[in-house]
């Protein structure tokens, strides 16, 4: 099932050039149909080269027309078959099939009924030169045969060949853009006296959406950033690279959020098309004065866990989405972090991750992992993402997940 699937897929996603030599290929293996049918006649004749010519382009033409429209609408696919169809009927006449106590013949083409009755050997009576025209046409379509389905066969071959190095080659580069997205990832949790942080990402293909970011400042602050850029796959990959340089060379000049979210809008507008957009989560901590100062764009609202009640709040500022207007002004806000306190950003694919019954994963999950006792950052990471993998049933995601945490020492 898997190789046939792949197979489809390979015939969905090619290029129109290579598509019309797939179809040239098809066309030649089935043309053959039409030699053949005259080659299984029963009926001992010199069968007209217009029935065969015709009858090997129908089948030939249905064949190949399946193979440009069959990615269409099946109603499409259905009228082009019965088109053809039709004029394979009205050139064959049918097929006359006779059974007798001289056993089962078939003569296509439109005969006469003496032609049909059936005639005793010493009835049957043919000239040499009859035979002759007989042996002659039918060498002739042996031939044609042979040559229909040699050239469609190299064809067909060469064709899906060149499909796949060129499947290997993107596969490859798509590894490639893969691992170094992965390399642009922070690899190690972040602990300081104040804090601990991780995160991680699951790609739903092989290039994610998603980025998270952990910066540390000169002056003690520590930046955190959760993105998650429209679609997925390579094109949203590379807007999530170019996001996280802007975000690292943005954070160095000014970490406020307002200035971050504002200069980030103003780059992402003006390299991408009016497609796509990111939402932007964004944390500041600091330390010394045990302060966050926060701004989210369009994205799902950051969880904070307090130490000292065990309460949750949701922090979240109404903004557009990075990149959609130009022009747009952003809000911040602050709150503080104390002993005790865990801060937790995700991006839409953890509370929407869907089970087989199309039931979401939901927020009240999220709370549970986030209020187990005596976990570290890593490990809420590493339980959310596992209870959703449990919960999915193990089943490949339909979008990017990242969480990024920050629990604050007691």
């Amino acid at each position: 099932m898997t190789d046939r699937r792949r197979t489809l897929a390979i015939w969905k996603q090619m290029k129109p050039g290579a598509l019309a030599q797939l179809a040239l290929a098809v066309f030649f293996l089935f043309g053959v149909i039409g030699p053949l049918s005259a080659l299984m006649e029963s009926h001992v004749r010199v069968v007209p080269w217009h029935f065969i010519l015709i009858q090997g382009f129908a089948c030939g033409g249905m064949a190949a027309s399946i193979v440009l429209v069959g990615r269409r609408r099946w109603w499409i696919t259905t009228a082009v078959v019965l088109a053809w169809l039709y004029v394979i009927q009205m050139n064959s006449g049918g097929v006359n099939f006779v059974i007798d106590k001289n056993g089962t013949r078939a003569v296509f083409g439109t005969v006469t009924p003496e032609e049909l009755t059936p005639r005793s050997r010493a009835d049957l009576v043919l000239k040499a030169e009859d035979v002759d025209s007989i042996y002659s046409q039918r060498a002739m379509l042996g031939g044609l045969s042979i040559v229909l389905v040699v050239a469609g066969y190299v064809l067909f071959v060469r064709v899906i060949t060149r499909e796949l190095k060129s499947r290997v080659r993107l596969e490859t580069e798509v590894t490639i853009a893969r691992d170094i997205q992965q390399s642009l990832l922070p690899r190690r949790t972040i602990d300081t006296p104040f804090v601990e942080i991780s995160g991680l990402t699951v790609p739903a293909a092989e290039v994610a959406g998603d980025l998270f970011d952990i910066v540390p400042l000169p002056d003690g602050r520590i930046a955190l950033a959760v993105a998650d850029v429209t679609g997925h796959g390579v094109g949203a990959g590379i807007i999530s690279a170019m996001t996280k340089s802007a975000l690292r060379t943005q954070i160095q000049q000014h970490p406020d959020p307002v200035a971050v979210l504002t200069n980030l809008n103003r780059t992402i507008f003006q390299v991408s098309d009016q497609r796509t957009f990111v939402t932007f989560a964004y944390a500041l901590i600091d330390p010394a004065a045990e302060r966050l100062q926060f701004g989210t764009a369009g994205h799902p609202p950051m969880l904070v866990r307090r130490g000292s009640s065990g309460e949750f709040e949701s922090l979240r500022t109404v903004n557009l989405g990075l990149g959609m207007k130009e022009d747009t002004e952003f809000s911040g806000s602050d709150t503080y972090l104390r002993k005790g306190d865990r801060l937790l950003l995700y991006t839409d694919g953890i509370p929407e991750a869907a089970n087989s019954k199309d039931e979401q994963y939901g927020i009240d999950q999220i709370r549970g992992c986030l209020a187990k006792p005596e976990t570290s950052s890593a490990e809420v990471c590493q339980c959310i993402l596992q209870d959703i993998k449990a919960f999915t049933g193990g089943r490949q995601p339909d979008d990017d997940m990242s969480v990024l945490c920050a629990c604050v020492k007691q």
